[in-house]
């Protein structure tokens, strides 16, 4: 740590007016404060210029920083049981696909060989589990943030509301894949942690989320997705299995080749292929409309001709079950003649 201003004695109560400048480089140092401490990418830098009064800190202007990806603004800390801060800050570009973990690679398995996949919800414990007992509210932009794994999100917003019991991220808004996602999380810590998730995404490229995901296969299409879901656990697998409310993904006009996708974790490439069988590895099939609406309780979905699409040559409806628990399906599928009616207007 690097500080050079006034302490000023005199004042009443005590003051200083500093520049500041520290660093952490060891996750040690966090421990105390963050229980997954040794998960922030290091190091930690902080520059700014600090006016300090009795039990309120005034950081302005701040550029705070991790493994080099740069936040600017200003913050206010004061103290007290519990503390709060108050911070507005912006980026240009993060980019964390350069310091946060990928996902292995040949997890899963290929709807060419019709091998099986991997679990779709693993076990990794999620840091949900504690928060501080404080009190913050941050309001975050940034131009382009970089995720592993994901299309590039572009003009996020976020106001992040952390009071004693629970984590409120709403309303968050970014742009990605070409489209567009609003929504909000809360997080309610404990023994069990509680996650509420609300989100409606529009106009998403499907052919760039397939990209992403690791499939050329797939060409044009876009993606609709709206979901009110509660769940609780630590882990994807335990969110996944409790989860209750209803989640609708629609595609329209898509491409899609044979094996294009990983059966375990895509429906439709799957159902295509047992409704046309003899398409042949060369035929590419055009989705027309794709819908899927999923009643969710405690982990179980009851589909009653409510996952549905429409090709070029035919339609087909499914009913069944889809149990998030122990990740299986059950379904009976209905293909039959492509019809002129409004695409899947019957199945919503």
């Amino acid at each position: 740590i690097a500080a050079k201003g006034q302490l000023l004695r005199g004042s009443t109560p005590p003051a200083a007016r500093l520049s500041l400048d520290a660093k952490i480089d060891k996750p040690a140092a966090l421990a105390p404060w963050i229980a997954a401490a040794d998960r922030v990418p290091m190091p930690i830098e902080l520059k700014s210029a600090i006016a300090a009064s009795g039990d309120t800190v005034r950081a302005d202007p701040l550029t705070l920083s991790a493994a080099g990806q740069a936040l600017a603004g200003r913050a206010t800390w004061r103290s007290g049981e519990p503390w709060r801060l108050d911070a507005s800050l912006k980026a240009g570009t993060i980019d964390l696909a350069s310091v946060l973990p990928k996902r292995a690679a040949g997890g899963s398995g290929s709807a060419a060989s019709g091998g099986a996949s991997g679990p779709l919800f693993g076990d990794d414990k999620l840091p949900i589990g504690d928060l501080p007992s404080a009190i913050a509210k941050v309001d975050l932009r940034i131009d382009q943030l970089r995720l592993p794994d994901l299309p590039p999100l572009s003009n996020l917003t976020a106001n992040i509301d952390l009071q004693p019991g629970v984590l409120l991220v709403k309303p968050l808004a970014f742009g990605v894949a070409g489209g567009s996602l609003k929504g909000g999380v809360a997080i309610r810590p404990g023994a069990v942690p509680k996650l509420e998730l609300q989100t409606n995404a529009s106009g998403l490229s499907a052919e760039v989320l397939a990209r992403a995901a690791g499939s050329s296969h797939v060409g044009g299409g876009r993606v609709q997705l709206d979901a009110a879901l509660t769940m609780a656990g630590n882990t994807p697998r335990a969110l996944a299995a409790s989860a209750n409310g209803d989640l609708l993904l629609s595609v329209k006009d898509m491409t899609l080749a044979e094996g294009a996708l990983p059966i375990g974790s895509n429906l439709l490439p799957r159902l295509l292929q047992i409704v046309q069988p003899e398409r042949g590895g060369a035929k590419v099939t055009t989705v027309e409309c794709a819908v899927a609406r999923l009643p969710l309780k405690n982990g179980v979905a009851t589909v009653d001709r409510s996952i549905a699409a429409e090709t070029s040559d035919l339609s087909f409806s499914a009913s069944g079950r889809i149990d998030l628990r122990d990740q299986t399906l059950e379904l009976a599928i209905r293909p039959g003649a492509r019809e002129a009616a409004h695409c899947l207007a019957g199945h919503l």
